[in-house]
């Protein structure tokens, strides 16, 4: 069961003058004690001596320390004053250093912490003082200092003409939809090259959705511009020809994902996506999978996804009277995971070897990573990627959305291209691939970078 996170305020390093948690007497100076409220109250806070760094990430790091008292180490102080600076903070440059909004102090021996961004990742180190309601200022905490890692190179653009959207990445080659005049086709790149070609699969155009690939093989929906049903479409090489129409019926087929061998899920229903079905290429047959789990009266199911002939889903009770549950089905069993994953409040489920990567219910919403017997909470995120028990996603930044990537132990972002969303991670491998676009309304285009 994904464990609940405790809340770390998460704060944007700017370089303005300090701006305190509590209002300020005007008179309230550090280097002037008892200038407050209450002249008579000389006892200042006593200085912080354990301040420490308790995490990181690649653009933040979260500081740690035990809160002090009002008078010495007694009682509950009135403010913090919290600033960090590139070069080492001491008595003499504190003045230049850059100050960030922090907690309240709590009582005198809480342990505390704050989150700082720092976006361009430069080394820097933090120091606090702390006064109380009378303006009397602690002398300085001791000081911590960081070292950022490398931000990640080799970030590499593949397209750049018209919009190019849901990369699908297996073993370095990445398909993807673009989009040109109304009309969407299929076109495939090889990213273990050095200069990738890239590859026309279709040109048929109307309308295409929800991609699935493999090295040979893709799966989408289509629709041609008459605008009649979602019908599930096949591009194989060696086929004749190589995109063929693979369902045709009088109901709607969508969502497909690729299962391993050629094997195919997909969603299907006139209305709410009623059933989850299966393809199997060995035996030329099609089956229902999601009969036990779903009445059709009650239930709907959400996307699938697939992988080495296992296929997870969420089905979700339409008027709410009943929980949400999570299933993976292999060999024609479906099994219930609903309580291993807590999938009334989990959801967009994705595969890879048997492992989970899902949006677990926060705020923000967070991505959690089951790995077939537990299951963890990795960051706040959404939309997740997973290959071989490693996470990509993306997260709000408070500016955009930014590629992070989970490999197993830390976090790293990727992306950090202010006004720049960025959507739509693919992992595989050494390899991660996404959209961008700029806020003006650009055109979705596809880039990639080696994560290992």
């Amino acid at each position: 069961m994904p464990p609940r996170v405790s809340f770390l305020v998460l704060v944007t390093i700017l370089a303005l003058p300090l701006v305190l948690i509590s209002a300020c007497n005007s008179d309230d100076d550090p280097a002037d004690p008892g200038g407050g409220d209450d002249p008579a109250d000389t006892v200042a806070p006593a200085a912080v001596t354990d301040l420490a760094v308790a995490s990181s990430t690649d653009t933040t790091v979260t500081v740690a320390w035990t809160a002090p008292g009002d008078d010495g180490s007694a009682g509950t102080a009135a403010e913090y004053d919290i600033r960090h600076s590139s070069s080492l903070i001491d008595d003499a440059s504190w003045a230049g250093a850059t100050a960030v909004e922090g907690p309240a102090p709590a009582e005198a021996g809480t342990a505390q912490d704050l989150t700082i961004r720092h976006p361009d990742r430069s080394s820097f180190s933090v120091a606090l003082k702390t006064a109380d309601e009378a303006g009397n200022w602690s002398g300085l905490s001791n000081v911590v200092s960081h070292d950022f890692p490398d931000p990640p190179a080799g970030i590499r653009q593949l397209t750049d003409e018209f919009e190019n959207r849901e990369p699908c990445l297996r073993d370095g080659i990445v398909t993807w939809i673009r989009r040109d005049a109304g009309d969407h086709d299929i076109y495939r790149a090889d990213l273990d090259d050095t200069n990738p070609t890239i590859t026309r699969l279709t040109d048929d155009g109307g309308e295409k959705s929800n991609l699935s690939s493999g090295t040979a093989m893709a799966v989408w929906q289509h629709r041609p511009d008459s605008g009649e049903d979602w019908e599930i479409w096949v591009y194989e090489p060696g086929g004749t020809p190589a995109a063929r129409q693979f369902t045709a019926n009088d109901q709607p087929d969508q969502h497909p994902v690729l299962a391993g061998g050629g094997d195919i899920a997909w969603l299907r229903g006139n209305t709410m996506f009623e059933k989850v079905v299966h393809w199997d290429a060995m035996s030329a047959s099609e089956s229902i999978i999601s009969d036990d789990c779903c009445p059709t009266s009650e239930f709907s199911n959400d996307p699938p996804d697939a992988d080495a002939g296992m296929v997870v889903w969420r089905t979700w009770h339409r008027a709410e009277l009943g929980p949400h549950l999570a299933y993976i089905w292999s060999d024609g069993l479906a099994t219930d995971i609903s309580a291993e994953v807590e999938a009334n409040i989990s959801r967009d489920f994705v595969i890879h070897d048997g492992e989970l990567a899902y949006e677990y219910s926060g705020e923000p919403t967070q991505v959690a990573h089951w790995d077939g017997t537990s299951a963890q909470v990795i960051d706040a995120g959404l939309t997740p990627s997973i290959h071989g028990g490693r996470v990509a996603y993306t997260r709000w930044d408070g500016r955009d959305y930014e590629v992070f990537y989970w490999d197993g132990d830390q976090v790293h972002q990727i992306t950090d291209n202010e006004d720049v969303h960025d959507s739509q991670v693919s992992l595989w491998g050494d390899l991660l691939v996404w959209c961008t676009r700029d806020e003006d309304g650009g055109l979705w285009q596809i880039q990639y970078v080696e994560v290992e």
